[in-house]
């Protein structure tokens, strides 16, 4: 709503995040196009070849069999995303690779979403121990069970957001629809708290 964004896709084991957000019939490159590519690319030229809608890009891989990603083409993607985006956000694997530790490096934040169940919140605390800085870590937590107090001293990480389940997400997912339907929703307040979260620092870049 501020400013153009983009999500990048950068788990080629995932459902494509443009088939998540409604994006998967709009035309523009995705990941194969772009790792053929050579040289440096602007952040406009990225932002216009993009599917995209509303402001929204993406930058994900064709359907069936994915290889995997090359460095040079994930280094000049995010540097040409973060000059042409007022915001950009990276969907990781959950593998820790050095590519990954570099993404990481990157981002101003990492948010890790998990829900409060003994398996989900094992799976948490194991994936941010993973990390070499925990710092930039935060949770967002789908559902409300547990208290985030409990959650954080579970994890020893910080929860930035904790939202009830929304009604109809699946639903509007399969319809390419997109999952915030509103602004109102759980899903929407809670993209509108973690964003809030981020403001102080993009103020003191």
């Amino acid at each position: 709503r501020s400013g153009p964004a983009v999500v990048i896709d950068a788990d080629p084991l995932g459902p494509g995040v443009d088939r998540v957000l409604g994006l998967d019939g709009y035309d523009g490159i995705r990941w194969d196009a772009l790792c053929q590519t050579t040289g440096r690319f602007s952040g406009r030229s990225l932002r216009e070849s993009l599917p995209r809608r509303d402001g929204l890009g993406v930058l994900t891989w064709y359907p069936g069999p994915q290889g995997s990603l090359q460095a040079f083409a994930v280094r000049n993607a995010i540097a040409a995303a973060q000059r042409g985006h007022q915001t950009v956000v990276v969907d990781l694997p959950r593998s820790v690779d050095p590519l990954v530790e570099e993404l990481v490096a990157r981002c101003d934040r990492v948010f890790v979403l998990t829900v409060p169940t003994v398996a989900g919140l094992a799976s948490a605390a194991r994936l941010c121990a993973r990390f070499r800085d925990p710092t930039s870590l935060r949770l967002v937590v789908r559902g409300d069970r547990v208290r985030a107090d409990a959650v954080s001293r579970l994890t020893t990480v910080p929860v930035a957001a904790q939202m009830p389940d929304q009604r109809g997400l699946e639903e509007a997912i399969d319809l390419g629809l997109g999952p915030v339907r509103s602004r109102r929703g759980p899903l929407g307040r809670t993209a509108v708290e973690v964003l809030a979260d981020l403001a102080p620092q993009r103020r003191a870049a």
